[in-house]
């Protein structure tokens, strides 16, 4: 941030805290202005299908880093698409879908081998819309090798009221205001089975999600729904009286 010397858009006030806090940038130079990429989930909400119960999966690749080139690691995410897998071999009135990152990583096509192996019936996307999937499940599950990075994805469910769970290979959950807000459920591969249950079948739970998500949400992003019109009036505005 420090090399860039021109205005700055970003999605709400906690991310302007940031800038201000951590990196000494001058609060003029900051436009919150909310994500225009997401004027279109905060507008169109999931499409509810009382009969059949559509689970998303957006499994996360292990980044192509010398950190992360551990045998382990590929070992404990292939382990946890199989339990993974089982467990909704068991729900016969579940269907599953899956959405693998839209980069061309190595892993993602270790990642289809695992799941086509163990199961060539389930649905597997790389390029569809994400927005067209999310409008047709009733929960979401987001496999995140590092609980320091997580996938906006996750962020884009919550935008269309589906409730999220988180599940983190390297069992670090950090003080995010996502966390502390209770706005998804974090959870562990050796555990996961329990949080599933409540994510899919306890109405209580799903409807604190959601209620917990949308307050997320109203403090996290500005603008929602029309921040492209809105960063295009301040960008305008700049031009004028510079």
């Amino acid at each position: 941030y420090s090399l860039f010397r021109d205005r700055i858009a970003v999605w709400g006030n906690i991310q302007k805290s940031y800038l201000i806090s951590q990196h000494g940038i001058d609060e003029k130079r900051i436009i919150v202005s909310g994500s225009p990429r997401h004027d279109g989930f905060f507008t169109q909400k999931r499409k509810s299908n009382a009969r059949e119960k559509i689970i998303l999966i957006t499994p996360r690749p292990i980044i192509d880093t010398a950190l992360h080139k551990k045998v382990k690691s590929h070992q404990q995410y292939e382990k946890l698409l199989e339990k993974l897998l089982e467990y909704f071999d068991k729900k016969r009135d579940i269907k599953i879908m899956i959405k693998t990152h839209p980069g061309l990583d190595a892993h993602n096509s270790e990642i289809k081998r695992i799941i086509r192996k163990n199961n060539p019936n389930v649905p597997i996307y790389q390029n569809v819309s994400i927005k067209e999937l999310i409008e047709t499940a009733y929960a979401h599950i987001n496999i995140s090798p590092e609980g320091f990075d997580l996938s906006t994805v996750v962020l884009e469910s919550l935008s269309m009221d589906v409730p999220v769970m988180n599940i983190i290979l390297d069992k670090k959950i950090y003080d995010f205001e996502i966390n502390k807000m209770g706005a998804i459920i974090n959870t562990f591969d050796s555990n996961f089975e329990e949080d599933l249950d409540k994510l899919i079948f306890d109405e209580s739970v799903r409807k604190l999600l959601i209620k917990n998500g949308q307050d997320f949400l109203h403090k996290y992003m500005s603008n929602m729904g029309n921040a492209s019109e809105y960063l295009a009036r301040e960008t305008k505005n700049y031009e004028m009286y510079r």
